[in-house]
Order: C-alpha cells, then structure tokens, then sequence
C-alpha cells in the first residue's frame, strides 16, 4: 500500500484493512501486471488481450495499486500468492473518514 487511500473515496464503509508484504512481491506484481487499457505496443489480437487480462494483474488508477486476479487457472495464482506474502503481525485497521 502505498499510503494514499484517497482511492477509496466513495466506497462504502469507513475503514481499511491493511497488511505489509515483502517489496519483492510488489515489485513481481509490478512487472506481471498489464494497463487497463489495451496500450499501443500490444502486438496480440484483441481476443489475445482479452485472455491476458483475465490472467495478469492489472495496473490500476492510481500509483502502486494493482487489480489481482483470484484465481487463475493457466499461470500464477496471485491472490494466494498475496495470502502467503503478508508480513505476520502487520495487520492493522486505518479510519477513512
């Protein structure tokens, strides 16, 4: 997390549950994830697009955050990766409002 919880603007509820993960693991979902947005280098077909997508994190609105799939059924699994990757101990509840 980066610290800015400005995105969370608008959702309901007051309060945010955030762990710590080790930099390594954000910087291989950093490297993994793809643009919302099919950008112009994208060499593949549409339906290519439409596959990477389901499967890649995905970069999300705002700096450092990421949109992780839950469960994939061809690559890596991201979301249990992020379970496994959680500092213990660092859990801790920020007040939104």
């Amino acid at each position: 997390m980066t610290g800015d919880i400005s995105h969370t603007e608008g959702f309901k509820g007051n309060q945010i549950v955030a762990f710590d993960v080790p930099k390594r693991f954000v910087d291989e979902i950093d490297r993994d994830s793809l643009p919302q947005r099919k950008p112009s280098w994208w060499e593949g077909s549409n339906r290519d697009w439409n596959r990477a997508l389901k499967v890649a994190p995905d970069q999300s609105d705002g700096p450092g955050l990421f949109g992780i799939p839950d469960n994939t059924k061809h690559g890596k699994n991201y979301f249990d990766a992020l379970m496994n990757s959680i500092v213990p101990g660092s859990g801790r509840v920020i007040n939104a409002s």
